[in-house]
Order: C-alpha cells, then structure tokens, then sequence
C-alpha cells in the first residue's frame, strides 16, 4: 500500500467513519507502570496492526493507550499508535473521537505533532497513528538544562506560535499543558511540540457535552491549567482565549517554578472545589507565590534558573507577573486576544519594550463590582478602558497636571461614592442589567450633582458620552457630550483643550453612526485645534486627521480624503515608524483612499504592506487586521484573482465576526464583500445565502433596523435587481429606505444610498416617473449639503441621466453626463473605468439623439483613452484561440481576459453603476464566423463553460462587420444558468437585452438565432426539439428585433470571458447552419473583436 493510499491520505473525508480520543502524552509517574486496564487490552506489544508492529507501551491517557509502533511500508518509521480503549463505544465518545480527528488532520507547523494514518483494528476499535515526539515535557526540559528565564521565554515563543497557528485553523487545544508540550532536538536546537489534541474542537462545531467533565465522570483537561469559562458547566461557549489562559499557567509555571493555585486545594474538595477554585480566586502574581513557598522550594526553583530566590523574585515583578496575569484574567475580554498578542508581549519584554499588560489602576470597588455582576464583565472590561483613556487623555493634551489630577479625582470619586458603592448591578425583579443600564443609572445620578461646579460636570458627561459610545448606544452619547460641548464653551471657550476634545468626540459619534456630514463637520473644527495644541506630528492630531479623512472618504470627497490620509500617513511613518499601530492604521486608511480614488495597483501595494505590518505590529488575530485583509481581499477580486480573494475575505469575515458580533459595520462589510466575490464567479446561492444570514437579529434593542441593516437591506436590493429579480428587490430597497428615513432622516448618505437603490429598481422596470422622482429628490438635498465636488453625487447624477436617455430627455441627459464626467476627471484618477463609462453614456446617447458627429467624437475619445492605458501598462491583448475536433464535431473556444479597463461592468455593492448594456456601445468579444448572405440561422448545443466570471458568455452571434461598435444580434448562456438575447440596432448604440431568470436553464443547453431579413428572433431548448423564444417575464422587452444590415454578415459562435486576468474556455457541439454560408466545412475564422485591435486567429 502506499503511504498516500492509506486511510487517511487516499480519502480524507472517509475519516468520518473513524473516530478516537487524541494521543495523551503519559504523566511522568505513568511511563513506567501500564495500568490493569492497558494489561488487559486485546493488542499486545509484539503485535501488529495492520501495517505497524506495536514494539511497547508508552503509556495510558484518559480515554485510550499509546504504542510505540514500527511502521513497515512504505516508509519504515517508528510512531505513536494510540487505540481507543474496551468498553468506550459509546456514540458521544466515538463523536469526540472523530471531531479529533478532523482537527488533525488540517495540521502542518514545525511545532505541532503530525498525524500520519487512521484506521479500525481487527477488533473494530478505532486508532491512530501520529509522529512519535522524543522528547520531554517542556518544565521538565527548562528544568534539566538549568535555562535562564529569557531562554525559557523564548521557548515559549514557539509554543505560542503553535497554538496560534491551530486557531488560525480553527482549532482549539483545551487541554495545554507542559506534559502536552514536549521539547526535543532538531538540527541541535531545542524545538517544542504541541501534542495531544485530545479535547480539541473545531470552532465552527457545537459543543455537545460538558466541558468539565463526561457523563461518565471522567475528567476532561487537567484542573491546575483549565480556565474559569471551561470549569463552568453552564457555560459551553469556549473559543480561544480558553487556550490562553492554559498558556498564562504554562508561562507562570516555566518562569517561577510553582502553580497559581494548590493542586492538593484544587482536588481536595472534588469538582465543586475546584471549580470555586479556578472561577473565583485571583491567583496571585508569579513573584508574590515565590516569595511564599518554603525556603527550600524557592531556592531550587532559582537554581534552575541559574540566579537565586531575590534576584528571581525582582526579575520577575513588573512586566512577567502582570503578562502572566493579564493571559490568566478570569474575564476572557481582559485577556490576551490571541497567543499571538500573548507572544508579542513577551517579546517586547525581552526587547526591553513597552508591554500591553500593566498593574490594574482601577479602584478596588470597581474591580469587585466587576466580581459581583457577572453578566457585565464583558461590557464593563471595555467601558472601564474608556473611562480610563477619559480620566488621562487631559494630560495628552498638555493640560497642567494639577488640573488633570483635579478631574481624574472628581470622576473616580463620582463613581467610587454615586456608582460602584450604591448600585449593585440588579434591577428589582432580581435580573442583572445591561452595560446601557448600568450607564443609564450612572447618568440618572449627574443632574443637580455638581451644583456650582460645571466644569466637573462637562467632564463627567464627556466621559459618560465616551462609554455610551462604546456601547452604540449614539442618542445617549450625543446628549451627554452635546451638553459637555455646552458647558465648556461656555465656561473656559471655544479653544480649550477640553472643548477641543468633546468637538473630537462628537465627530467620532457621528462617523460611528454613519452621519458623514455631521462627523467631517466637528472633526474639521477639531483638527485645526489639535494642531495648534499638540503640533502636526502628535499621535492624537494624527487619529483625528484619520478620522476626518474617512469621514470625506464617506462623503465620497476622493480627493480631499487622500490628501488628509496620505498627510496622516506619511507623518506618521516619519515620527513613529513602521512598526507602531498609528502608522499601520493610517497605512490602511490611506489605502483606502486610493482604491476610492481608483488607484488600484498603489492600494494593493499599500496595503500588501499594511497587512504585513499589522500581523507583526499587533499579531494575525487582532480584530484591527481584518481590515486590511479584507480590503486587499476585494482587490484581489476585481483583478478575478477569486480563490486568493476568498480565502483573505473568509479569514477577515472570522474575525471580525468574533471580535465584534455579527450586527458591526465591520462584519457587514466583510459579509458583502465575500458576497461579491461569489457573485462575481456566478456562485448566487452562496452569496445569497450570506448577505440573509445577518438580517436574522440585525434589529436594535426597540425594534428598529440599525445602520448596518439599512445598509445590508440595500445591498440586497441591489443584489436581486442585478439579478433582474425586481420583485426581491423592490422589497428590500423599500424596507431600506423605509428604515433610513425613520432613523437618519432625508439629509444623510445612507439615505442617498437607499433612494438610488429604489430609483434604479423603478428604472429597470420601465417605471419612469417614479424612478425620477426618487433621483430628483435625492440630487438637490445631497448638493446643497456636499457643496464640494463628490464621488457620490456623481453617482446620482449619472443614475438620472440614464433615466433621462431612456426617457428620450436627451437635452436633460446630455448636462448630467457631461457634469458627471466634469467630477469624475477631477476625482478618480485618469482614463478610471468608471470616467470611460461616462464616455460610453455620452456616445450611446448622441447616437440615439441623432447626433453621430457628437456620437464619433466621443468614440474617438474612448479609442485613444484605450490606447493610452494600453501604452501606460504596457498592456497586451491576448490571443483567443478556435479548436475543432472532427471525431466529435465539437468546438472548444478559448476568449482571452476581459480588458482591464472595460471594469465598469464589474459587480460592485459599493459603486452601483446603470446596468452595463446601457454603455454598451462597443463589444469584447472572441468571434469564430463565416460569412452568411441573405437568410439564414445557426444552431448549437452549448456543453459547458468554463465559470470564469458571472460575465461568461457563450452561444451564437450574427453581425454586420468585424468593427466592435457593428449593429448584432446574439444569443448566449451564461453560468448563471440563463440565456440572454443581446442587440445593437444601430452603430455606436447602446446595447439591450432581453433574458430570462437566472438560474432557469442548465448545461447543456441549446441555442439558435435566426434572420429573415431585417428580422432576428433568439431561442433556446433543452433538448433541441422543442423550442421557444426569450423571453423576460419582468418587461416588455422582445425576443425579436428588427435591425438593418448589409445582405452579407458574419455569423459564427461568440464568447466573452468577463475576468480581467483568466480566458475562458467553452465547449460547443452540434453547430448547424442554415442559408447559403461560406466557406465550407467548420469554423476556422477566430477573431478578438475589441477597441484595441481586431487580431485574427486561424482555427487548428
């Protein structure tokens, strides 16, 4: 048998049908004595299972025995074969063992045990066999070499990589420990491995049994190192801050030589101890348990660490005990994110760089509020942060320190006597209330408080407006911090630095809530002050220099946002380096303003670097890391690099479902952004699919839609109204705007968003006059509040313009077009795919307002951009290619990619365009033809089409000349699974479409156009005998058309490939002709019919 034969390496998901316990590396009193139980097994050392002869016995875990065992074939090798013991069938068991195994199975890092195969034994138990690790547990390694506490950290490093790289796989340990970290050599190096995924579970899977202990009241995970979340019964929501907490133990084990808590306490009460043991006492710091073990116990531990117990306990205080704890907080939010933001700690430790982990300088009553509401831990960890930057954030800026220390003492005693000390957490029916409650009490405590000092007052609701903006609680936040803006305009004027700060504040709410105006507003009053105060290099100008510029990123203000970004940027590169958070983050922002302003190529580069910077800067996991991966994501799919695409887009939706919830902005825009990508392959069911999944709780706690669900309401409108599902979409764009007017009023961009998304659906459909009355609503109120030239109203523009040519207003079409093409030249950069669709719309229009001389300027203008951006990128168009094969009478048909700047066309949530064919004056198409004269059809059976881009089209084109702006008729299959009758009537005219639902036919599929005379009628069949027209159920667009061409056309197959980067390939068979066609025989004719050059190809 071969190795990539067996079991597991042939068929992996056959190994649903084995399932077993993970490999438990044996305790150390438990190598040398096999209990009655592994005595009594029916598999004996000297035995074989089927290609490995078991040599001993190494030992015993919980559910099963670990062999040491001789692989024979195909490589001979000694392993670890672990088989599941007698009388441990039951279902549940058998279903942990095959979640196990599942989870190894995706596991391939230099410091994690490898599996190798799986199998049954002859017995029918389940075993499997795994990299035998020689080596010994970690403490035990460190201990035996005498390592240092800095080589014991660096150590650790790897180990931390190893867990970090099994979440990232979503796998979680739940069972860390150093008897499941063994150290061994390689290439004369220590090197630790993680083994013994004997708990793990995949993230994604349900938990099923208690995470404690089984029903059969076997223990699962060792107490000493098991976190207060997992020791909870009621508590089954376990991810990977359970495994950081065993980390926490391991380091604090490794660096003083002593647990944080007793094992003898832990066990000596049974499970109920323990558990009150692990959820309720605070360890104590690595250097205080040191100084109170027994002179013996302390002296050894220092002499393993070749120092003694003073020197060991000082070197411990500071940075490592407040690392250790930080990984050990019993609240898993205060915790490290990830081992990975663990690791980083420990190395800036060991650079001698600031650390994230610090002494708690919170007062003791609030930490034991904390304690007493449980329920509220999660939300009070991240207000009681908020309020902490609230209290030093004076100081920051330059405020004298009496001052300073003067506020920071009124609101700690404020929440020390009115808060922590007289609310304990519990309304009256005996519930524990939220974080919104608890600040709603706090603020019910601020009127008529502070009397005659109103200065304490504005600081106290500035800081209450912080938190409640922590929480998204945005009506709260804006009363509190517009009556703080009040008072310290009032008292201390407009250019203090605590007004200064509010004005900040206030700028940061209303981005958060989507209100762009309002937030560039009060963030461009800010900045000028943090200038003068803080001067233009200080991290705090910089964050609302970020700030402003994303809020005319919002605003669609291209230009001004990238020169603010690129300003924040490049500042902060020079003061602070690469390797601080401020500069990766403005690195992103300024990334963004780029692809706003249609510099693609740049923003990938940017934010490649960005990316790379963040992981290192923060670490993989951290939430902030999601953005540039998402970002570079979307990039990645408009070049139709798809799978690369998916794979950043799936990884940044992961995360930032689990650091921010499933109803963020940012989970949102990851959900529509990998729902693009699905779109774009043609994948409609899965990208269906996750843009409903949010909409299931997307509510606020009253009932009303939030700014995330208006904007994912309209993205599903325009997702069913690209799929000309104008039912589904008028739904969903009118609940949208519905739900926008109620909750943000006329004035604001989202609402914009909503209107034209409702226009464009009205449009669609014919229905004229109520799509006009929704752009013309929109246009003068976003005018008069964007008083400067925006990317957003060049959208609206250009929607009623469209409307407009479709009218027949052509006087009223021709001064949008050419405004929008006025705004679009000035904020995108040159020859931008969507400025040449504007070229496109001004072509198409003068060419049906009878104007061709207007008509052929402009085209001559499209031409020369083309050439131009050809010539810039150094661009060449490829070759498509015709091949017939006679034996089988079939013809494969290879069109090169879609040219790069033809990308108006693209599927993009966030830059809804008219629908292509209206500026689709010019074709991209791969032709294989001859020459038909007089009547005629042809018919053919479309077999397949390579899914390249939902773009893809195959089938039949007759047209008047090889030019691309010649009148044609044609009728293709897409993989979307419908058949589109596609038509110019005229040259230089826009082409229509008439087609029927997606997804109402399969390949293969049959198709035929037919002329007679200045008639062309499309029909399709699914088996090439009945037959019928195309047809659009939803207008009363025809499936015939009269277009006038010469008496001799060419007719032939057609295909266009749609992805910018990958050709795509069909298969034709049973092609038939009618008429008198010539030449004879097949196809051999190919040309690329496009507006760089028509390039001939020569069948083979």
């Amino acid at each position: 048998m071969k190795d990539d034969d067996s079991i597991f390496g042939a068929s992996p998901e056959g190994l649903e049908r084995f399932m077993f316990e993970a490999w438990q590396q044996p305790e150390p009193d438990q190598q040398d004595q096999p209990t009655i139980a592994a005595q009594m097994l029916l598999e004996q050392p000297g035995g074989r299972i089927d290609r490995y002869k078991l040599l001993s016995i190494l030992g015993e875990g919980g559910m099963g025995i670990v062999y040491l065992a001789e692989q024979e074939r195909p490589v001979k090798r000694q392993v670890a074969l672990k088989v599941i013991k007698p009388g441990m069938d039951s279902k549940l068991v058998l279903a942990r063992f095959e979640a196990e195994q599942q989870a190894l199975a995706l596991m391939e890092h230099p410091h994690v045990a490898r599996v190798h195969d799986a199998g049954l034994t002859p017995s029918g138990r389940p075993y499997f066999v795994m990299e035998h690790v020689k080596g010994i547990p970690i403490t035990g390694y460190c201990d035996k070499h005498r390592l240092t506490v800095e080589e014991r950290l660096r150590l650790f490093l790897h180990v931390c990589e190893a867990v970090q790289y099994a979440h990232q796989k979503g796998i979680i340990h739940r069972d860390l420990k150093p008897s499941n970290i063994l150290v061994t050599i390689e290439d004369e190096q220590a090197a630790p491995k993680v083994i013994d995924f004997g708990v793990a579970r995949a993230i994604s899977q349900p938990l099923t049994e208690r995470t404690f202990y089984t029903e059969q009241g076997q223990l699962i995970g060792t107490p000493e190192y098991m976190s207060p979340e997992q020791a909870d019964l009621s508590n089954q929501d376990i991810d990977t801050r359970t495994d950081v907490y065993s980390l926490g133990v391991v380091l604090y084990e490794l660096i003083a030589g002593v647990l944080p808590f007793d094992p003898q306490k832990l066990r000596e009460h049974g499970i109920d101890g323990a558990r009150k043991v692990i959820c309720e006492e605070d360890p104590q710091t690595p250097s205080t348990k040191l100084s109170r073990t027994s002179i013996g116990e302390s002296t050894n531990s220092a002499r393993r660490r070749r120092t003694n117990p003073r020197q060991l306990q000082r070197r411990l205080q500071g940075d490592l005990d407040w690392i250790t704890l930080k990984a050990m907080e019993k609240d898993r939010t205060r915790r490290y994110a990830s081992a990975g933001e663990l690791a980083a700690d420990v190395q800036h430790h060991l650079n001698n760089e600031p650390v994230t982990a610090g002494r708690p300088s919170l007062t003791y009553k609030a930490r034991k509020f904390v304690r007493r509401n449980r329920a509220l831990v999660s939300g009070l960890a991240a207000v009681l942060a908020v309020l902490l930057a609230g209290i030093i954030v004076s100081l920051a800026f330059a405020v004298r320190a009496e001052r300073a220390r003067h506020e920071a003492t009124v609101i700690a005693e404020f929440l020390h006597e009115d808060v922590f000390e007289t609310f304990d957490g519990w309304d009256r029916g005996g519930r524990q209330i939220t974080i919104k409650e608890f600040l709603d009490a706090a603020s019910q405590k601020v009127p008529g408080k502070f009397g005659d000092m109103p200065l304490q007052e504005a600081s106290i609701r500035k800081t209450l407006g912080a938190l409640y903006l922590k929480v998204n609680a945005f009506d709260e936040a804006e009363s509190h911090l517009r009556r703080s803006l009040e008072i310290f305009t009032g008292e201390v004027g407009a250019e203090d630095p605590r007004t200064v700060e509010v004005v900040d504040q206030l700028g940061q709410m209303y981005w958060h809530r989507w209100q762009y105006l309002e937030a560039e507003k009060y963030l461009s009053e800010a900045l000028p002050g943090k200038r003068r105060l803080l001067g233009n290099d200080h991290p705090e100008t910089l964050k609302t220099m970020g700030w402003l510029g994303w809020a005319c990123y919002g605003n669609g203000r291209a230009k001004k946002a990238e020169e603010l970004l690129t300003e924040a940027y490049t500042t902060a590169q020079r003061t602070l380096g690469d390797k601080d958070r401020i500069t990766v983050e403005c690195m992103f922002y300024y990334g963004c303003a780029l692809v706003l302003r249609g510099r693609y190529g740049e923003a990938e580069r940017v934010m490649s670097s960005a990316l790379k910077l963040s992981q290192g800067v923060l670490s993989p996991a951290h939430p902030f890391v999601a953005y540039p991966t998402a970002l570079l994501g979307r990039l990645y799919s408009r070049e139709g690099r798809y799978k690369e695409a998916e794979e950043l887009l799936s990884n940044a939706l992961a995360t930032s479902r689990e650091a921010w919830g499933e109803n963020s902005g940012g989970t949102f825009h990851n959900v529509a952004a990998l729902a693009e990508n699905y779109a774009r392959q043609g994948l409609i069911d899965e990208a269906e699919k996750l843009m409903l999944d949010p909409l299931g709780d997307g509510k606020g706690s009253d009932g009303s839609e939030t700014q995330v669900s208006i904007q994912n309401l309209t993205y599903l409108g325009l997702f069913y109204l690209w799929q000309k599902n104008y039912k589904d979409a008028e739904h969903w764009a009118s609940k949208a705007l519905k739900a926008s007017l109620e909750s943000n009023g006329e004035d604001q961009p989202i609402t914009f968003l909503c209107r034209m998304a409702l226009g464009m659906v009205y449009r669609e459909q014919g229905r004229y006059d109520e799509a006009e009355t929704q752009f013309t609503k929109i246009l003068p109120i976003s005018e008069s509040y964007i008083t400067e030239e925006s990317v957003h109203i060049a959208n609206i523009m250009h929607q009623l313009a469209a409307l407009y040519q479709q009218q027949g207003k052509y006087s009223e079409a021709e001064k949008l077009h050419l405004g929008v093409l006025k705004i679009r030249r000035n904020l995108l950069v040159e020859n931008h795919p969507y400025t040449l669709g504007t070229i496109r719309g001004l072509i198409a229009l003068y060419t049906a307002w009878g104007k061709p001389q207007e008509a052929r300027k402009w085209f001559s203008e499209l031409k020369t951009a083309y050439a131009n951006q050809s010539a810039a990128h150094q661009y060449t168009r490829a070759r498509g290619t015709v091949n017939y094969d006679p034996a089988t009478e079939a013809y494969t048909v290879a069109a090169p990619p879609l040219i790069p700047w033809e990308m108006e066309k693209e599927f993009d949530f966030s830059y809804p365009e008219p629908t292509s064919e209206m500026w689709h004056v010019c074709d991209d198409v791969q032709l294989s033809y001859k020459k038909l004269q007089g009547d005629g059809s042809i018919t053919a059976k479309i077999e397949s089409i390579d899914p390249v881009h939902y773009g893809t089209q195959a089938g039949m084109m007759i047209r008047n000349t090889l030019d691309p702006t010649s009148p044609h008729a044609s009728v293709v299959v897409t993989p979307l699974g419908n058949v589109n009758f596609q038509y110019r009537v005229i040259e230089l005219g826009a082409t229509h479409s008439t087609q029927n639902a997606i997804n109402s036919v399969e390949l293969p599929h049959w198709v035929r156009l037919t002329r007679k005379g200045d008639l062309f009628t499309a029909q399709h069949s699914m088996d090439g005998v009945n037959w019928q027209t195309v047809q659009d159920d939803s207008s009363d667009r025809a499936s015939s058309i009269e277009i006038s061409m010469d008496d001799t056309v060419h007719i032939g197959l057609a295909v266009t490939s749609g992805n910018p980067t990958n050709s795509a390939q069909v298969r034709i068979t049973h092609v038939t002709v009618t008429g008198l066609v010539t030449p004879d025989g097949p196809f051999a004719q190919s040309n690329g019919i496009d507006l760089l050059e028509v390039s001939s190809t020569t069948s083979r």
